[in-house]
Formats: C-alpha cells, structure tokens, sequence
C-alpha cells in the first residue's frame, strides 16, 4: 500500500494497464538533490530523494532507490530485480561542459576552413552571457573552443553544394595530422567536411583510417552527429561531442555496472534532450543529445498531466536547488528547437526548449560594493548547501530567506529527516545582507525573495509574449522543490489565472523520465525552393520513414508501432533564420505554405508574412515514438465535504508585518477540498505556498490547482 503520508491505493492518480509488467524507476540527477519515482506494477507511485554525490553520481542515485525501498518495505536489490524499465535523467553531461572536464579533442576539417569555429557568428561575442552582461559590450568576448590549443588540422578534400566530390580526400595529409593530434595528447577526434551532409563518403573514409591509425581514439563524424546545413553549428556540435564522449562513456558504464550489481536485469536508459528515452549505448555514443535531460523529464511529465486534465497551453516551471527551468507546451505538445546555446556554443541538436537561470533555493544572496543586493546565479547546491542546513554553508540564499519569513517549517523540510536551523539562517541573513542595507533582516528576507520572484517572472515574460503568446492563455505549472513556495508571486506577476502544483512537483522530472517513451528524431537536409513539389515532399518523408523503422528494428523495438510527426524548417528566400513548420501526410504544398505563413506572424505579428514572398524549405525533420511501458493516469470523483482542520498555526511574513497562516498537511487534503489564502500546505518534500485572495482546490488527480 501507499505510505499514509501520500496517497490511499483507491486515490493514487496512476492506473496500470495490463502491458505493465514490473515497477518502472524514474531517476533524475539534478545539482542539489537526485529525486527518484516507482511506479509498482499495481501503477501506484513512491517517490523520495537523496543528495546528489557530484564525485560519483552512482552513490546518490542508490541512496535516493533506497529511500523509496524504505517506504516500500522492499530492498533495493529486488526493486531492481523486478524493474521492468529503469530510465535516467542526468545534468552530469552540462556539467562536465561548466566544469571543462571534458576530453582533449584534435579537430579535423576541410583545408581553408580551419579558423571558421574561432571566427564564429556575428551574436558569438554575446551570446550565452549572463543577462546581466547583455548590454555590457565591453564584457563581450567570443568563447573558448572546445578544441586543444592548437588542436586544428585542416585536410585537402571538397564536396561542392550538390554533394559531388570536387576534390578527393588527401589520404596521406590525413594520416599525417592524424600524428600530429596524437603528439598533441588528444584523446577524442571531431571531423567535419563540408557539405558532408549531402555526400558523407570523405568523412566515412576518414574514420576508416583514422581507426586504422590510433586503434581506441573516438571518431565522431559531423556527417552522423549533426547532418544539417550550417558550417559553425555543425562543426561546434560534432566537437561538443567529442568533448562529451570519452567521459560519458566512463559515468554511465560506471552507473550501470553500480546498477547490475544491485540486481538490475533491464537496459539502462537515457533521457535524451528530445523529451525521449534511449538507450544508453547510444547517448554513450552521442551524448551531445543529452545535455538538457533533466529540465526536459519535467515538461515530459506535465505534458502527460496536461493531456488527462484537457489543458493545450501550459507553462512548465521547474525550481530546484539551483536553477530556474522553463519550457511551453502549445496546442498539446512541447515546443522544440533544433538549436540550443549551451555554455555559449551554439548547437544544431533537437531539444524540448528549456530556458534555465541560475534562481533556485539555494541560490546565493550577496551585496556588493555599491549596496545593491543580488540572488544568484550561483548556488550553495547540496554540499554545503544553504546555512539553514548546517552541513558548513555560510552564504545566506533563498532558502534561507523562505525559513526566515515562515514560509518553510523548520521541522517539516524533506520528511523531517533534517530540522532546519532558523536561527543560523537568520543570522547570515541580519550579518550578510540586511546589516549592509540598514535594514532589518525581515525586510533582507523579503528582498532575496522580490528579487528571485521578479527574476522568475521576467524569464516567463521572456518565453511567452516575447516568442508570441500571451500567458492569460496557458494554464501554469509550478514543480521542484522550490517552485510550489514560489509560484503564487511569480504567476501572479506574469498575469496567468490558473496554477497546477502536481502532485509528484518535488519529483516531476523523475516522474516524467520514469513514464516517458523512446522517441528517435531523424534530420535530412534537402534544401528545395518554391515552387514545391508535393510528390517530392512526400518521397522525402517516406525515405526517412523507411529509414527510421529500420532503427527501430535494429533497437529490436516493433516499427509498426511507432508514432511519427513530421516538421520541416522554412524561412523566406534570403532569410537566414528558419521557422518549425508541422507536416501532416495529407499536405499539399499549397497548404504546407500557408502553414509557414500562419507560423510566422504567430511568431513575429499580424502582417509580417508578404504575402506572395518566396519561401525555401531547409531541413526535413521526423520524430518517431514507441511507448516504453504501459502507463496511464486515471482520477477519482471529487469528494468535497469538509475542509480539514490545520496541522498548525505559524506566523508567516507575506509582507513586514506576520499573518497567523494555518498550515495543512498534503496527506490530508482530498479530492474536491478548497481552502482560500493565505496559508500553507506541506508535503514529505515540498511545501506550498498560498497567498491572500488566492483558492486552492484539489482535483481529482490529487494536484493542488491554485486560482491566482
């Protein structure tokens, strides 16, 4: 059964199907804390967390399967044992890129082209910076390669824009600068040709004798990695991965050894930054895909909940320990982007877009020399973790800032596993920040928390009415540890009348990645131009669709039951930024431009599509899904009846004078309960927040809905 403190078997939100054979595990690897899900074979759901072990990822990943072995009266061995999917979401791959562990790559490309990454684009200089540094020109500068220190070898062979060979591949100048990357120490090779893409025979030879030459030495080839139209973008995504590669190879052969000696018996897999699941032999070979894993679980997991709630337009809000994740999903799906900036390179990878700052609870509050005060980006994380902790944090942060004001119960954080030190956190608060300020430290406390409210709420404007949308239109979704106690001022602030708070919010990436699915997305660049061809459209799609069931087939994976989408990438002649255009099989070309035109003044207003202006397709793109378990949500009717009665009555600072807040236990609000703010509601492992003139009502999937 359930443990008491969460849900009843009868009023568990999860309802197996009969294709569900064993638990599923869910793991995500966040920077403070590793969260972990079960989904028994009965479809209820255990959750728990455990602090993440940076030094060995495995050692947390064990801790937190224990904590929910404990709630399960069950041994982590026979969990493992019987787990019939067991799926992982990590940040150590964007980790290793922050930290610059990764590998010593050589660079091979085409004889002429050797500075083009150190040139870069015209927004290099900018772009990634921290937002503060945006209009700061002085602070601009281009960033370091991923390349060694003259690790750059240029090659003699050419592929012109039709994909015929101009000029062969020199062989012997090839074996020669192979020898010199090798005297340089490298221990991973990047090969990018151009127009490789269209015609991959030079690159393919190049890793014959690459392998040939330096037996063991990682090839990654742009041809494979990144078969798009982009010099820049695809030579930097084909040296991320060879960064990323050696060490990735060594994390996550070292979790699933750790693993399989605890009993597992399935394939460990990953989740990639396309919102699917793989194999981890294959983010082992290109682990450049799995760099936004962890933010990306969550808004899988929202989306599922959306969908059985009826909700298209929805926000995805993720506050952990030390980041700030937002994604959209529009008309039912997550939006997707074929590039994403990662430590300021510019990638040509499809990922769910996930837009991060460094805001979360244990982000960092310090004055500086002018007296202004400022939160983040940069956190306590989970060693030492915020001073409340006492584990030997010194720096006071939002955390802090929440326990200080009553927000967060002391004896109630994380199960009541740890009691949380109020006063030490209200000294580093009156020392570091409220004595630099004049002020008392209620007041500082309530600045940290303005401060990383105001920075959340300018972020959500940023990704909604900047990119086109209007918030007043999606419903938002509030998870993470953190992000319950936050959200009644952000949303508030960003205009949006409805809030869900799941009920998996501290796990909601675990819980996303444990009933996520394979998905392969495949990228053909057949640049055509108008007029279109519906026929040639179309063989492009059947090609590729052909193409992705043989990899399923290969994945021993049945490709009869594969979903697919398709999209291409258009832009108007000339244009040198591309539009996402959905495909259906049914389209005409007729009506696949006037899909690229509705697109466009969806994205940039009414009126800025000419009509009659010539357009260009780019790139062909298909994703292609296949459901790793049986999994479904079912609700319960709503109960109403009596409110309960509060476990406690706290001050709590709403602003600088205290309000006497009931606070109510998770565990003891039903289906159909309603309680007006302000007051709280504590859970194992995350607490809400409600403010004056605001409702919460739980529904029948046991989320808290919050009208703000």
């Amino acid at each position: 059964m359930l443990p008491t403190s969460w849900r009843s078997t009868t009023s568990s939100p999860c309802g197996a199907t009969s294709g569900l054979v064993g638990s599923v595990v869910g793991i995500d690897v966040g920077g403070t804390f590793t969260d972990c899900v079960v989904v028994d074979d009965a479809g209820r759901v255990w959750m728990d967390k455990a602090f993440t072990t940076p030094s060995n990822l495995a050692e947390g990943i064990v801790a937190a399967l224990a904590n929910v072995c404990d709630r399960l009266g069950a041994e982590v061995d026979a969990v493992l044992s019987e787990a019939s999917v067991f799926a992982l979401g990590t940040t150590s791959l964007i980790n290793r890129v922050v930290s610059r562990r990764g590998a010593r790559v050589g660079f091979i490309t085409t004889r002429g082209h050797e500075d083009a990454v150190r040139i870069g684009r015209v927004l290099s200089r900018s772009e990634g910076l921290p937002e503060q540094l945006h209009y700061d020109v002085a602070a601009w500068n281009k960033p370091e390669p991923l390349f060694v220190e003259g690790g750059v070898r240029g090659v003699v062979e050419r592929v012109d824009s039709k994909g015929a060979v101009v000029a062969p591949l020199d062989e012997e100048g090839l074996l020669q600068v192979v020898g010199e990357l090798r005297d340089l120490g490298v221990d991973s090779i990047a090969v990018m040709f151009l127009w490789s893409f269209l015609n991959p025979q030079h690159e393919l030879r190049a890793r014959e004798l690459i392998e040939q030459a330096a037996p063991g030495l990682p090839v990654n080839l742009s041809s494979d990695i990144a078969p798009t139209l982009g010099e820049f973008e695809r030579a930097n995504t084909t040296l991320m991965n060879a960064y990323l590669a050696p060490g990735a190879e060594r994390d996550f052969a070292e979790i699933d050894a750790r693993l399989r000696e605890h009993g597992l018996r399935q394939p460990l897999l990953l989740m990639q930054s396309n919102g699917g699941l793989a194999a981890s032999e294959e983010l082992r070979r290109r682990p450049v895909t799995g760099l936004a894993a962890g933010p990306v679980g969550g808004v899988v997991g929202v989306q599922r909940l959306a969908t059985a709630l009826g909700v298209r337009n929805a926000i995805c809000t993720d506050m952990g320990g030390t980041s700030f994740d937002v994604g959209l999903i529009v008309d039912g799906q997550p939006r997707f982007s074929g590039e994403s900036v990662v430590e300021r390179h510019r990638l040509r990878v499809p990922t769910v877009e996930v837009t991060s700052i460094g805001a979360g609870g244990g982000s960092i509050a310090t004055v500086d020399q002018f007296g202004e005060l400022h939160v983040g980006p940069h956190s306590a994380g989970s060693t030492p973790g915020p001073v409340c902790y006492g584990a030997g944090g010194s720096e006071p942060t939002v955390t802090d800032a929440n326990v200080v004001l009553g927000r967060i119960g002391p004896d109630s954080f994380w199960s009541g596993r740890r009691t949380l030190d109020w006063e030490a956190a209200l000294t580093a608060i009156t020392e570091q920040v409220a004595r630099p300020l004049g002020m008392d430290p209620v007041r500082a406390a309530l600045g940290i928390v303005d401060i990383v409210d105001a920075r959340m709420a300018d972020l959500l404007r940023t990704m909604t009415i900047s990119t086109g949308y209007d918030p007043r239109e999606f419903v938002l979704f509030a998870y993470g540890g953190a992000g319950p106690v936050h959200v009644g001022a952000y949303a508030r602030q960003l205009g949006v009348s409805r809030v869900y708070v799941p009920l998996y919010a501290p796990v909601q990436s675990a819980f996303g990645i444990a009933t996520g699915e394979f998905r392969r997305h495949q990228t053909r660049a057949a640049p055509m131009r108008e007029p279109y061809r519906t026929e040639a459209i179309r063989e492009i799609c059947a090609a590729m669709e052909a193409s992705m069931g043989a990899d399923w087939e290969a994945a021993a994976l049945d490709p009869n039951a594969a979903l697919h989408q398709r999209f291409v990438d258009m832009r108007f002649r000339h244009q040198v930024h591309e539009i996402r255009v959905p495909l259906s099989p049914e389209d005409t070309a007729e009506t696949l431009v006037q899909r690229f035109f509705a697109s466009y003044e969806q994205a940039f207003g009414k009126g800025s599509a000419v009509g009659g202006s010539p357009t260009e397709i780019v790139t062909f793109h298909l994703v292609s899904t296949l459901p790793a378990a049986a999994y479904s949500l079912t609700g319960s009717p709503h109960a109403g009846g009596a409110a309960p009665a509060p476990t406690a009555i706290r001050d709590v600072y709403f602003g600088e004078k205290p309000t006497a807040t009931p606070v109510f236990a998770l565990a003891d609000l039903g289906p159909g309960t309603t309680l007006e703010g302000p007051l709280i509601v504590e859970s194992p492992n995350t607490t809400v927040a409600v403010h004056a003139g605001q409702t919460v009502e739980v529904d029948g999937y046991s989320n808290l809905g919050i009208t703000v």
